[in-house]
């Protein structure tokens, strides 16, 4: 018998521990999420690249597996910010196309602006490997296929896990910006 955690939902599976001790997790909307993911990425594929039908499909993999890399990269980036201000992450869960950390329960009181600090640490890793992804593109610019990929990669990181995260909704890194940022502000005298 196992000594690994039991999830509370049979329809959740186990990713194991990454990162030196974040449980990851994921559930069975992450397939529908794939799906989605993978439509999106043909439209985009047929719509800009220009090429021959398994190239498209290459493009189509590959932008749809470096969407799951941005992701989990800007989830590390909140790992690597959150370990800093002394809250560490306890786990990583995906759903449908995205994905959350996990805080333990019992982690005591955070400040403000440790949630700040934890919040803001996904978009700036997320803006860093935009950058990274934009100079590959650059650099691979004679393989249409490989410029198109990185280009994509570059846009998702930087549209998507960059300036949408910091938009000010509530489920998001920016409405918890915001709300810890007001906390912060009512705080002061």
């Amino acid at each position: 018998m196992s000594n690994a955690p039991r999830l509370k939902d049979s329809r959740q599976f186990n990713l194991g521990t990454w990162w030196g001790g974040l449980r990851v997790t994921g559930d069975r909307s992450v397939l529908l999420g794939l799906a989605m993911v993978l439509v999106a990425n043909g439209v985009l594929a047929a719509l800009f690249l220009r090429t021959y039908l398994l190239d498209a499909l290459a493009a189509v993999l590959l932008t749809t597996a470096l969407h799951w890399v941005n992701d989990t990269l800007h989830q590390y980036g909140h790992a690597l910010a959150a370990r800093a201000v002394g809250k560490p992450m306890s786990g990583l869960h995906y759903f449908l196309m995205l994905s959350r950390g996990i805080y333990p329960q019992d982690e005591g009181e955070v400040t403000p602006q440790q949630h700040i600090q934890r919040a803001l640490g996904g978009p700036a890793m997320s803006l860093g490997v935009a950058a990274v992804w934009g100079v590959l593109a650059w650099l691979v610019q004679p393989s249409p296929l490989l410029a198109y990929t990185f280009t994509y990669a570059a846009l998702s990181s930087l549209v998507v896990f960059t300036l949408l995260a910091l938009a000010p909704f509530p489920t998001i890194d920016g409405g918890s910006i915001r709300y810890w940022w007001r906390k912060l502000r009512e705080a002061k005298p």
